[in-house]
């Protein structure tokens, strides 16, 4: 995995430049034409109401861009991530394009594009090879799992934090390969800064910086940790800022199961484990992964076998001595950017998340250049599989990770689209009921209670557990004076989750229709006390 690019003489104090071959250029412009043409199709998708992009279409400060806007971005949260860089771009479309859908989606794409060049730059730092910073940035470029970040117009943070993130790391390089040049130090920094000003998963950069410490052999002294403490400072206070923005949202809670210590540990190794396995085979994809049920005491058995598969990569990677120090780096690269929303204690809704590939896969990318460039250099590889052979197989997958890509970007074109794909995936139970309950909010903001009812009733029947589901579907009743059914859903709510407060609110307001004060009052009380503002205004005002 070799071409020749010819090297300019160094500059003191500043990185080897290198001036790319007419060969590579023509392959990084193919790369990016293709990737253009394959997520072409988002520019004629809808806008995802119901599924977060509203909430910034619709917000009063993005709407309206002044001063006012851009001090609200830096000092709010959305959708429980403090993503200001994010907002402002979003103010920025609707001033130029409005509500269409084309101008935002353009620059999600433009962005995604942006970021394959700068992914091929830094493995091109890194590795002093064209071919293989090439087929590393290829694969970003293209495969399907990086979707679900281009396509969402509400995910642009993702892409926003990534391109920032890979400049401050491009730059770190340049820092090294300079001789600790300070200037690119405090580049990086700078880029780091913007990272985290975008999604506050850039606060694992300066992890990053100490496994890239480690890919050049730099030990671990004094000056190596003493240059990262500002940026260990930074990951701290936006990590501080990301719990509280994650708490203002509710994101941050206790499992949805009774998962012991062992099966937190399977959880983790489990998602560790899908990233892995859909990195080489990215079927069954899908916007909705809800964690595992526990039958008997045990997860299903997949979760399970991820140990077995991890214990294998872990082996591979001892024998493996050659490649150690660069194998160690890929994997450290994709554990370093997962890290952050692996499902530890607390979590958000779904275990794993497509999107959050978008940096941590070029990590894996590395591994599996590596392997490809360790085969084509090996002859005794070569007798038990031929070179015709590899390629053959190599093209046929990337034919097959393109058109995954193109068919994935059509499924995302409306919410109702989007939700149908999981219906009809039924990778399992928990995901088609999600769904269903997703459908059924979506039909409740556009006042079709009717079928907004049906939906929640169809999450309900395949989990009789779903607190949300029956606390929505305990609202449509309660609204058409059917108190007595509603009654029976929200008590269902507030057996599952006691200290749920919006389900000791909305029996409030069932038991006062039935004019049943007293109950009512005692609910709401009971709501206030699980901090529900509402709750305390409206029983000071009918609970005197």
């Amino acid at each position: 995995m070799k071409t020749k690019s010819r090297r300019i003489p160094a500059i003191k104090g500043q990185p080897e430049q290198i001036a790319f071959s007419g060969q590579t250029i023509i392959m990084l412009c193919s790369i990016l034409v293709i990737t253009f043409l394959l997520f072409a199709a988002n520019l004629k998708n809808e806008v995802l109401f119901g599924w977060d992009d509203g909430v910034y279409f619709e917000d009063v400060f993005v709407r309206n861009l002044n001063g006012e806007s851009f001090s609200h971005f830096f000092s709010s949260y959305y959708l429980g991530m403090y993503q200001p860089i994010g907002v402002l771009t979003f103010a920025l479309n609707f001033a130029f394009h409005g509500e269409s859908p084309f101008g935002y989606q353009l620059i999600n794409l433009l962005l995604h594009l942006m970021n394959t060049f700068l992914v091929f730059v830094l493995i091109r730092k890194l590795k002093n090879n064209d071919i293989f910073a090439v087929f590393v940035a290829a694969l970003f470029a293209v495969h399907p799992m990086h979707v679900e970040a281009v396509s969402w117009i509400a995910t642009r943070s993702n892409a926003l934090y990534s391109m920032f993130f890979l400049l401050a790391a491009i730059q770190y390089v340049n820092y090294i390969k300079s001789k600790f040049h300070f200037k690119y130090l405090v580049y990086s920094g700078m880029f780091f800064l913007l990272s985290l000003f975008s999604k506050s998963m850039a606060m694992s950069f300066p992890f990053m910086m100490l496994i890239i410490d480690y890919f050049y052999a730099r030990k671990l002294a004094g000056k190596v940790l003493l240059e990262k403490i500002p940026f260990f400072m930074l990951t701290i206070i936006f990590g501080i800022v990301a719990v509280k923005a994650a708490e203002s949202f509710g994101h941050i809670q206790s499992l949805t199961y009774e998962y012991n210590f062992l099966h937190r540990l399977l959880l983790i190794s489990g998602a560790i484990f899908f990233y892995l396995w859909k990195m080489i085979v990215p079927v069954n994809l899908s916007t909705i992964y809800t964690y595992p049920e526990v039958e008997n005491g045990l997860l299903p058995i997949e979760y399970y076998f991820s140990i077995v598969a991890l214990a294998a990569v872990i082996f591979w990677i001892w024998k493996a001595r050659k490649m150690q120090r660069e194998l160690i780096f890929g994997f450290g690269f994709f554990l370093i950017s997962i890290g952050p929303v692996l499902p530890f204690y607390w979590s958000r809704v779904f275990i794993v998340a497509e999107r959050y590939t978008y940096i941590s896969y070029i990590g894996l990318f590395f591994v599996l250049a590596l392997v490809l460039n360790k085969y084509l250099e090996s002859k005794q590889w070569q007798k038990f599989f031929s070179t015709s052979w590899a390629y053959g197989v190599f093209g046929i997958w990337m034919l097959f990770l393109m058109g995954t890509t193109y068919n994935r970007t059509t499924v995302w074109h409306s919410t109702t689209e989007l939700l149908n794909d999981v219906i009809q995936k039924e990778n399992s139970i928990n995901d088609v009921a999600a769904a269903h309950f997703y459908r059924g909010n979506l039909y409740d903001q556009n006042k079709d209670f009717e079928r907004a009812y049906e939906h929640y009733s169809d999450a309900i029947r395949l989990n009789p557990d779903y607190v949300l589901a029956y606390n929505n579907r305990g609202i449509i009743l309660g609204s058409k004076g059917k108190n007595s059914e509603a009654l029976e859903d929200f008590n269902r709510v507030l057996i599952l989750k006691p200290d749920y407060a919006e389900g000791w609110y909305n029996r409030g307001i069932v038991f006062y229709q039935s004019g049943r004060t007293t109950e009512a009052c005692n609910d709401w009380l009971k709501a206030a006390r699980l901090g529900s503002e509402q709750a305390a205004l409206i029983r000071a005002e009918y609970c005197k």
